[in-house]
């Protein structure tokens, strides 16, 4: 952050001149009060300009009137702002569709109007509302991932996602519903090119399978299909090695497979060194 000292403007709540410019955020800050003044949030640039293409700092000494332009923030815009922040910086470390930086925006704003977050953190709430909407938009991100840039307690950020969910009426948004992005995304690093697209053929199968039996996917299903296309290509990639690679515990991968093979009235022992199109067609 950038410390900046002018005695061409003031702040609009306490007078002082003496002002900070995050250039990461976008962001106009008094170092007395806190107020926040901000005209272009989140430029994807170090710098924040005004709507004449100047440098704010720079603006400053050429316009002292600019600042009459810019919003005083009340305590609860001010809360809302500041969540926004947060949940956009994590976000942009994540993914930068403009289509869900819109989606934080709109849904920030809407459930901090209603209460939804009471006495949580605000890391939890910036966590849990990205958690939320890559949920709903079935992107292939795990929740320890999104935890991780502001170490939230996973437990935590899942109670309050699920609480955001129940709240729009949307608790089936966790379950698995195209595990293909997330099968291939985990096959990355554990083989060839030919062996990510097989494992999401095997995911794509499933996904189709389970839509005629009433059976469900897990989180560790895409994990289960990495070990059973290693099985059915007798490839050598075993439950230690996705384990590692993936975070999920041997036994977590061993049960998912066999509880998976188990829809196709099938066993491990079964399919080693069939080849995926077996599967496909069994």
């Amino acid at each position: 952050m950038n410390r900046n000292n002018t005695n061409t403007m003031k702040c609009l709540e306490c007078q002082s001149n003496d002002f900070s410019l995050d250039t990461r955020l976008g962001e106009l800050v008094c170092n007395e009060c806190g107020l926040v003044l901000v005209t272009e949030p989140f430029e994807q640039t170090s710098y924040a300009y005004d709507a004449n293409g100047e440098r704010i700092r720079e603006a400053w000494k050429n316009n002292p009137t600019l600042v009459k332009g810019m919003r005083q923030w009340g305590r609860s815009d001010r809360a809302i702002h500041t969540g926004i922040t947060m949940c956009k910086v994590l976000l942009s470390t994540i993914n930068s569709a403009k289509s869900l930086s819109d989606r934080v925006d709109q849904l920030y704003r809407s459930l901090y109007r209603k209460h939804v977050f009471t006495t949580t953190i605000l890391e939890d709430r910036a966590a849990a509302v990205v958690y939320y909407i890559l949920k709903e938009a079935n992107l292939p991100f795990t929740l320890k991932e999104v935890c991780k840039e502001y170490d939230c307690v996973e437990r935590r950020v899942f109670k309050l996602a699920k609480k955001i969910a129940n709240e729009l009426n949307n608790t089936s948004v966790f379950l698995m519903r195209d595990s293909s992005p997330f099968a291939e995304k985990y096959a990355v690093g554990l083989g060839n090119q030919t062996y990510v697209s097989k494992v999401g053929r095997v995911a794509n199968h499933y996904d189709n399978l389970v839509k005629l039996t009433g059976d469900n996917l897990r989180p560790s299903s895409p994990v289960a299909f990495c070990w059973i296309v290693s099985l059915l290509e007798n490839m050598g990639i075993t439950q230690k090695i996705i384990s590692e690679h993936t975070g999920f515990t041997t036994r977590a991968i061993y049960d998912e497979t066999k509880r998976l093979l188990k829809i196709k009235n099938t066993n491990k022992e079964e399919i080693e060194g069939r080849g995926i199109e077996w599967i496909e067609t069994y």
